[in-house]
Formats: structure tokens, C-alpha cells, sequence
């Protein structure tokens, strides 16, 4: 079981993401995403409480399913309205407008941490609060991470230079954290099913 939870975490996929990133002191990042949320006032932080409380509510519908499947549709469908009507609310679409004014950064992403292009020069070891919109689904979250490693760019390859910064996340809670799984292993099985759709294509285009 322990093997398998890891092999989940581990799991990567391409994304593109909107990405705003914060350096943190080691004091802010020890004192926790909870009290960096307060301290902020970001609009966007209800989106992850509410992707949180989401993610339970998911697991009791579940349960209750079995028991009174009626009563179970009933509440997803209210939740399901909730949500649509929650994303909708000014200061949320500002937040995530202003997200998305910048260009999307490629990145492999899994649900224990990433690796994403940046022209920032940061070095191993720094501390720094991500907010993070994919661009598949519109998936938001936010993480606190610490940088593993950079991999600088030959030179001359770009410029300015790109480099590749792996970060590993922290703080993120297990229900959360669920969710992005889940979000990972959506986007693979379509990535998969894409390509078994192009062999189709190109086998029926064979003499």
C-alpha cells in the first residue's frame, strides 16, 4: 500500500500553468500556509478552501451513495451549483483574470512537487509560496515549496535564460493533495487516449 501511495506522488504529467510565485523567509514558511493565506488576503485563497471542503465532500457523497443514492445526486448537484455560482463572484474572476494575463509556463507537475521554467535566478534551497491555475480544467491551488535543484542553460541557448527549477511541495493537505491526483491521472488517461486514437488514424491510413 505504502508503495503504491508513492508511485501516486510521484507520478508526472506535462501541464502548462499560470503561475505566480513568492519568495518566503524560512519564519514564513515554517509558520505555515494557513497564517501566508491570512496575511495575504488573496481572493484566490477561497478557491483552495473551497476545493478542500470539495474534496471531502466528494469522499462523505460517496459513502452516502450506497446508503440513499438519491439523497447523495441531490447534494452533488447543489454542490456542483455552489461552486459554479462561487466562481463566478467579482473578486474571484479578478484574481484569476490577473493569474492569466501573463503567458503559461510548461511544467511537469505531480502531486508531491514540479519542474518549471523560470528566468528567475533562484537558488536551491529557497523557500517560496505558489499560487498555480492550470490551463487543462482550470485547476487552482496553492502550495508552499522548496527548490531541490536548477538546471541552468547552455550557454547561448536562450535568451534570456530559462532555467528548470524543481521544487518539492510543502504544506499542501491530504485532501488536496487527492485532488490533484486525481486531476493527474484525468490528464494522462486523456493524453493515452489521444494517442491510441491517433495509431487508429494512421493504421486506417496505411495502404
Amino acid at each position: 500500500m505504502d508503495t503504491y501511495k508513492e508511485s501516486r506522488r510521484s507520478f508526472r504529467v506535462e501541464e502548462n500553468i499560470y503561475l505566480s510565485s513568492e519568495v518566503l523567509t524560512e519564519d514564513e514558511f515554517q509558520n505555515g500556509l494557513a497564517t501566508w493565506q491570512v496575511r495575504s488576503q488573496s481572493a484566490l485563497n477561497s478557491q483552495t478552501a473551497l476545493l478542500e471542503v470539495d474534496a471531502e465532500l466528494t469522499e462523505k457523497l460517496f459513502l452516502l451513495k450506497s446508503k440513499a443514492p438519491a439523497v447523495a445526486d441531490c447534494l452533488s448537484l447543489i454542490n456542483d451549483k455552489v461552486t459554479l455560482v462561487a466562481s463566478e463572484l467579482p473578486d474571484l474572476r479578478a484574481a484569476r483574470d490577473k493569474l492569466t494575463s501573463q503567458a503559461a509556463v510548461k511544467c511537469e507537475l505531480g502531486a508531491d512537487g514540479m519542474m518549471f521554467e523560470s528566468d528567475m535566478a533562484y537558488k536551491v534551497g529557497t523557500c517560496l509560496v505558489l499560487q498555480l491555475l492550470l490551463e487543462t480544467h482550470q485547476f487552482y491551488f496553492e502550495t508552499f515549496a522548496r527548490i531541490l535543484r536548477v538546471i541552468e542553460p547552455e550557454p547561448g541557448e536562450n535568451s534570456p535564460p530559462t532555467r528548470l527549477i524543481a521544487v518539492e511541495f510543502h504544506g499542501m493537505k491530504p485532501a488536496l493533495r487527492d485532488v490533484l491526483i486525481q486531476h493527474l491521472f484525468s490528464l494522462e488517461t486523456e493524453t493515452l487516449r489521444m494517442r491510441r486514437l491517433e495509431a487508429a488514424n494512421d493504421y486506417d491510413a496505411l495502404p
